[in-house]
């Protein structure tokens, strides 16, 4: 029987297969502005003026390709320059010779032959070759003026500065050596660069932002169904291309001289005015400079503070960053869950691969214990990140997502809550106090909202917090990992050692182990610690979150899986590659060239967006390579290089990592990592030393107990919040009221959803198909044939199929005539993963032709066949070599093959296709080769 191929609901059971894991799939720099020429009258002058527009605002191809399918018309064949006057006359539609008066839906609609998917034309057909001199422009070197363009807009092209745009800032957390760790999250290409300090450029200042008092919600408006749609689709466009407002109104005004017709351009003030009325509003706490206590919401111009009667102004107060901006997270909620309410999971009904089994949050501990029916759930996550490099300024945002969400849409609709912003850290003790209360308050009280005329209530718990090592202690109120008792999920005291010319604190487990800490316990200890004014083993005091019911001090605050693994992977690769240490037994820096040359022949598959780079730039790697160098590069990389028990010893994590990474994870396997975990770290003190045992190694002991709280690392980790960070940093278009525009960016994504909501019914299919191109980051390639879940690309090889070919075609009992159709293709898309053949040669820096099947064999892609209007892959199955093996421990994840494939070629439906794998061949210098298979173990966390 024939398997099914698999459905795209995130409920449909999935099976684990053997000894690799069924993964759960959901999912410019801009060069230097240069000056162009107008060389002709007619569509010439058009593409003058979208230049200028162009140059302005720094846009993209895509940029301008869109502004293109909102407005342009299709052009009739170009007239003769003497009729140029007259052709442009000609765009006017003809309504307005009929009529003296316009609608604005007869003048803003969308052409139906602009709607196509991809972003990158403006006609289509027979237009593309008609216009084909206007989308080429001739660089001179002096700028030639035409009467015909208006004088302002000389002046604009002309007096706009360059800007340089420096490369993307890396998100800035920290380490425990250095303080400081870039760790980039998103295991998606870089977006194109922002500046870090940017002047103003255009009329968009933040001035006008920072406004003084509470921003509240503006009253009804007063627009059309046709404006708000228009509003909407502009909103959309601002987000996706990240635009300014000045941005935006340039493009509608563009939009209008590109149609040579009036369009509904709505002002700025009128945008705003939307977002507002669309969004949940900010509100702005002061906390006094002279006791650093809370004092909440001021409008007035001074305040005197509640606790030591000072009086402070509320503009100097803002000036020295001692000031907040806070945004309801109860309004937010309420807002996702009507939009997404049938998206809502119950844990009890859920279709689960192993009852028994860790399959997200809801199969911890906790959450069994302590969350009924009705209730919601929320991570809140806060963490520190520099905005600019020229700043000493840092964010400290608060952010959450809700739990009950499907894992990608989790992902996607995180919101921000707080925003502070200055040159100091927050007292989180009083930063987080109007966060408590409002949390306090959904938990008691919880939230209601309408849907189809049902009122629906829930009650709302916060049950995890995530942070990295430096902030954790700030919302525990303990002292940092690098004090006596500084570990906040156990009594292990850390003993203090000298190292070069300092001290460390090492986390050695020869004294044996210690005792976990506990709530009631912790509690004790923070009320004696105020009573004493010092801290009791590593409690200073009484923590604000600990006034939200049933919220674990100990547990809740847990270790973050990914910061942890990151600081440890760092550790070693410098005791591997450093000069200093070349001297001992496990130093490589006389090899470090070989292993270099290693690393950089890996070729990966399509889902791992960056490819390998030169150890020599570990220090800019981000979090996801760090990952993939541990979990799937390393072993294999090291072999025959680093002495074998030392490559064994660095298997114990690697083994423990893929275990708790599966989308469906045993008992008995979570008891194996725990295991695992703990001889990786008592390997240390006796490999390495103790002094190398630091506070990231000694987290990993605490994994097992993580796991079986809270599920495994992927469901309660900073990766999915980190990302969200890059987004938090594009906001930033001046350093002048920094903050502000963080929280407008968020309002605007609030307002595009129900903005959305409110006129979707209304929209003509033009602009929903314009709004879905806009809401859409990654596009996938049109298909040229769909068969079934099979979506076929490219166009299709011609010739006939090899003798083997056929053979394999009749022995799978497909009927192949010498006059039968066969079309043959080089690339498949299949439940949102693209798949190649060996013969695809445009992708030289990816491999994505070697794939696992459902029998779990491995299988290499010559061909995607269709025949009978049935699809076929063509390939061959490579075996596994048992006769070699990378280190004394099987790897779950990793597959040692034969050098070559089967000789017999294989037929096989496509369906039979389980997923993508990552196939490497690793060449020694003495001439020996190994051939690699693995899973991309980081698949459930970077989720599209």
């Amino acid at each position: 029987m024939k398997p099914q191929a698999k459905l795209a609901d995130d409920n449909t059971p999935k099976r684990r297969r053997g000894p690799y894991f069924q993964w759960s799939l959901t999912n410019s720099k801009m060069p230097k502005s240069t000056k162009f020429s107008r060389v002709s009258a007619g569509p010439s002058q058009t593409l003058f003026k979208r230049n200028i527009s162009k140059k302005r605002h720094k846009l993209t191809e895509t940029v301008r390709s869109q502004i293109c399918k909102v407005s342009q018309p299709p052009l009739p064949k170009p007239p003769c320059p003497s009729t140029a006057t007259s052709h442009l006359t000609s765009q006017v539609p003809s309504v307005l010779s009929a009529h003296e008066e316009v609608s604005l839906d007869q003048v803003f609609s969308i052409p139906e032959h602009l709607t196509s998917t991809s972003s990158h034309r403006c006609l289509a057909g027979a237009h593309q070759k008609e216009i084909s001199d206007i989308d080429i422009i001739e660089p001179v070197h002096e700028e030639l003026v035409d009467p015909c363009v208006e004088l302002h807009e000389l002046e604009t092209f002309q007096m706009v500065d360059e800007v340089e745009n420096d490369e993307l800032l890396n998100t800035s957390v920290y380490s425990e050596e250095s303080f400081i760790l870039r760790l980039e999250t998103s295991d998606q290409e870089e977006e194109d660069p922002e500046p870090d300090d940017i002047e103003v450029i255009d009329e968009d200042s933040s001035d006008e932002e920072s406004s003084d008092m509470v921003l509240t919600e503006a009253s009804d408006l007063f627009l059309s169904i046709s404006q708000r749609i228009h509003i909407l689709l502009l909103l959309a466009t601002m987000k996706r291309h990240n635009l300014t407002y000045s941005a935006a109104e340039d493009i509608m005004s563009l939009a209008g001289v590109l149609t040579q017709c009036e369009v509904f351009l709505p002002p700025r003030h009128l945008i705003k005015r939307t977002i507002e009325a669309y969004s949940c509003g900010i509100t702005e706490h002061h906390i006094c400079p002279a006791c650093n206590k809370y004092n909440g919401v001021k409008s007035s111009e001074t305040f005197k503070c509640e606790y030591c009667n000072e009086t402070v102004s509320t503009q100097d107060n803002k000036k020295q960053g001692n000031m907040f901006l806070y945004l309801s997270m109860k309004e937010q909620l309420e807002e996702l869950l009507k939009y997404h309410y049938d998206d809502i999971l119950k844990p009890q009904e859920r279709k689960k691969i192993d009852p028994c089994n860790y399959e997200d949050i809801y199969d911890g501990n906790y959450y069994k214990k302590n969350i009924s029916a009705n209730t919601l759930t929320v991570n809140f996550f806060v963490d520190g990140l520099q905005i600019a490099t020229t700043s000493k300024k840092s964010a400290w945002p608060v952010l959450a997502c809700l739990n009950e969400l499907p894992l990608p849409l989790r992902r996607k609709h995180i919101f921000l809550v707080a925003l502070w912003l200055s040159l100091k850290k927050p007292n989180c003790n009083e930063y987080l106090k109007p966060f408590v209360k409002e949390c306090a308050h959904l938990e008691e009280n919880g939230l209601s909202f309408v849907k189809n005329g049902h009122l629906i209530h829930f009650k709302v718990k916060v049950i995890v917090g995530i942070s990295d090592t430096i902030a954790r202690p700030l919302l525990r109120h303990s002292i940092q990992f690098n004090g006596l008792y500084g570990c906040g999920l156990c009594l292990h005291p850390g003993f203090r050692m000298k190292y070069g010319r300092g001290h460390i604190r090492s986390y050695s487990t020869n004294a044996g182990k210690f005792p976990n800490r506990s709530h009631d316990e912790l509690m004790q200890m923070a009320r004696e610690a105020e009573q004493a004014g010092k801290p009791v083993k590593g409690i200073k005091g009484i923590s604000v979150l600990s006034k939200l019911k049933d919220f674990n001090m100990v547990r809740g605050l847990d270790l973050d899986f990914f910061h942890a693994l990151v600081n440890v992977c760092k550790r070693f690769a410098n005791l591997w590659f450093l000069e200093k240490y070349n001297s001992k037994p496990f130093g490589l820096s006389s090899r470090f060239a070989e292993v270099n040359a290693r690393l950089l022949q890996i070729t990966p598959t399509s889902d791992v967006s960056r490819n390998p780079r030169s150890l020599k730039d570990r220090s800019d790697f981000r979090g996801h390579e760090w990952f993939h160098w541990v979990i799937e590069y390393s072993i294999p990389v090291l072999k025959g290089i680093l002495p074998a028990k030392f490559l064994n010893h660095w298997s114990l994590l690697v083994h423990g990592v893929a275990l708790i990474m599966q989308n469906s994870v045993a008992k008995s396997e979570l008891a194996y990592a725990g295991r695992y975990f703990s001889l990786f770290v008592s390997g240390i003190d006796d490999l390495y030393g103790k002094h190398h045992v630091t506070f990231s190694s000694h987290l990993l002991t605490h994994l097992e107990d993580s796991v079986s709280e809270y599920g495994q690392p992927w469901a309660h980790s900073a990766f999915i919040f980190e990302s969200y960070l890059a987004e938090v940093k594009q906001a930033v278009k001046s350093s002048n009221g920094a903050s502000l525009q963080i929280c407008k960016a968020m309002q605007r994504k609030i307002a595009l959803r129900k903005l959305e909501e409110d006129v979707v019914n209304s929209m003509t299919d033009s602009q929903q198909q314009y709004f879905q191109a806009m809401s859409t980051g990654r596009k996938l390639a049109p298909a040229h044939l769909t068969i079934g879940a099979a979506s076929l690309l490219g166009k299709p090889r011609s010739g006939p199929l090899s003798l083997e070919s056929m053979a394999a075609l009749r022995r799978a009992g497909v009927q192949c005539g010498e006059n039968s159709s066969l079309l043959l293709y080089d690339r498949c898309q299949l439940h949102n993963e693209v798949y190649h053949s060996v013969n695809y040669t445009k992708a030289t820096k990816q491999n994505n032709s070697v794939v696992l099947l459902v029998s779990q064999e491995v299988f290499i892609i010559q061909s995607f066949v269709v025949l009978n209007n049935e699809c076929y892959v063509l390939g061959n199955v490579i075996e596994d070599n048992r006769q070699k093996k990378l280190c004394d421990m099987p790897l779950p994840h990793i597959k040692v093959l034969k050098e070559e494939p089967e000789v017999r070629r294989r037929c096989l439906p496509v369906c039979y296709i389980d997923s993508k794998l990552l196939s490497f061949t690793i060449k020694s210098q003495s001439g020996d080769s190994l051939r690699i298979a693995c899973v991309n173990v980081l698949k459930m966390e970077m989720l599209r």
